[in-house]
């Protein structure tokens, strides 16, 4: 087939394929209602595409000739439809394995699925390399930045695994932090001696593979012909700010706030404290208490709740072969989100759920564009603040409500500081890719004394 017609479509293709940009992104609460898919997550099916199923289409474009437009655009439509269902798998399969986590076949067929997408946006530039200048040179250097990315999503799974997975040996008997947490019989002496023993394995072993992404990482900003990893970041987060902006922003953080999260830090210990004493008989009674106290004094709240509700797009049980903390990911293809919750603590897993649904209610609303990393907890922290005077009622009781009130206070100006000390952090370990976990630590206690935070 000739080629040279397709030099008009290749780049604006090229870009498409090479950014992930969400579809439907713009779409509001109306619209998506009318091609929501109306799926429990359960019936989302995990299909294993083989890459024949690629080639097979590639082949099919070198036959098709320049002047056949429909065809071209036909196969355009076809092409990116396989690419956005392999997309789809690749959410499934690793959502899956993060509900459980000893369903081992879901993780491979994951890394499968995310080897498979990046094969097939190498084999589509080699489609177009030795016939447009603008493209030529990148097949090369794409199918090493996915091995890297490939490599990179497995370093990240083992860390996210870790905080399930790492165990110490106590008297012969292997105990992970879950079995620390629920044994009763220890004093707070006992936890606590077991709980540092099993953090500082914990430490060590994420330390690692900090250090091997880092390498990875900046591996991906010479690739992308950056000269920091920061720059690199900021403009796959499309920040309209600069690293030496934010310096500034962070030098005012340390002026003024550390002294007075100090003062909420203590009373938030209390808070805690009194928290733990915060129960509920199951999953159901606390669904129900947050939906009558505060969704259901807001409709457009309450129709994502009732979504959420009737198609089960949660999973907010405590687990031990689940994904510890929460979060809420979104199927573009389906335009449902979906929320994960793990917590031992009961009061956590109701703050959260509260955080967690403004996560929801924003992807059921405007779909994948919540605006970027910078905004992306705008719907979530703003679901707090709406529900604090509400709390009362949540909760049942004074000192729970009040408790609930610092820690989240101290939560959300936590977070600032938190954003502002991994800034400063990250920028020097990028920097130093030599350093050793034992430095890295010493960095950040140092760091962490800045924002006047005790870090042993």
């Amino acid at each position: 087939m000739k080629r040279d017609w397709f030099k008009k479509i290749v780049v604006l293709m090229l870009i498409w394929i090479v950014a992930i940009v969400p579809v439907c992104s713009a779409e509001t609460l109306d619209t998506q209602k009318e091609t929501r898919a109306n799926l429990k997550f359960v019936e989302m099916k995990y299909e294993h595409i083989d890459y024949k199923e690629i080639e097979g289409m590639l082949d099919k474009l070198k036959e098709i000739d320049e002047s056949e437009e429909e065809e071209i655009y036909r196969w355009n439509e076809e092409f990116f439809n396989l690419y956005y269902k392999i997309n789809t798998m690749i959410q499934i399969s690793k959502l899956k394995y993060q509900l459980y986590n000893d369903q081992s076949h879901y993780f491979e067929e994951y890394l499968y699925s995310v080897d498979l997408l990046g094969k097939m946006k190498s084999a589509y530039l080699e489609v177009f390399e030795d016939e447009t200048d603008s493209t030529k040179g990148l097949s090369s250097d794409m199918s090493k930045y996915y091995e890297l990315n490939i490599e990179r999503s497995k370093l990240i799974d083992e860390y996210t695994s870790k905080q399930s997975n790492v165990a110490i040996d106590v008297e012969g008997k292997k105990m992970k932090l879950v079995d620390i947490i629920e044994d009763g019989s220890l004093d707070d002496k006992s936890f606590a001696k077991l709980y540092n023993e099993w953090y500082d394995t914990y430490n060590h072993e994420v330390g690692e593979i900090l250090l091997k992404l880092v390498k990875i990482d900046n591996q991906l900003v010479k690739i992308k012909g950056c000269k920091t990893y920061a720059e690199y970041a900021y403009s796959g987060y499309s920040r309209d700010y600069t690293p030496e902006d934010t310096k500034v922003f962070i030098a005012n953080v340390k002026k003024y706030v550390p002294e007075i999260f100090k003062k909420l830090y203590m009373s938030n210990m209390a808070a805690d404290y009194i928290l733990q004493k915060y129960t509920y008989k199951d999953q159901n009674e606390l669904l129900k208490n947050i939906e009558e106290n505060l969704i259901s004094h807001y409709d457009q709240l309450k129709k994502a709740y009732d979504y959420m509700v009737k198609y089960e797009l949660f999973d907010i049980e405590t687990r031990s072969n689940k994904e510890t903390g929460g979060f809420t990911t979104y199927f573009e293809e389906y335009l449902e989100p979906f929320m994960v919750l793990n917590y031992q603590k009961k009061y956590e897993t109701a703050l959260t759920f509260i955080h967690e649904f403004g996560h929801f209610y924003a992807y059921y609303q405007i779909g994948a564009n919540e605006g970027g990393l910078d905004l992306d907890e705008t719907y979530s922290q703003t679901m707090e603040l709406l529900a604090m005077p509400y709390y009362g009622s949540i909760f049942k009781d004074e000192k729970f409500s009040n408790a609930a009130k610092v820690f989240t206070i101290e939560s959300l100006l936590g977070a600032i500081i938190q954003g502002c000390l991994y800034e400063e952090f990250l920028n020097e370990i990028y920097q130093n890719p030599n350093i050793t976990v034992d430095e890295m630590n010493e960095l950040y206690g140092r760091l962490a004394k800045d924002y006047g935070l005790s870090v042993d």
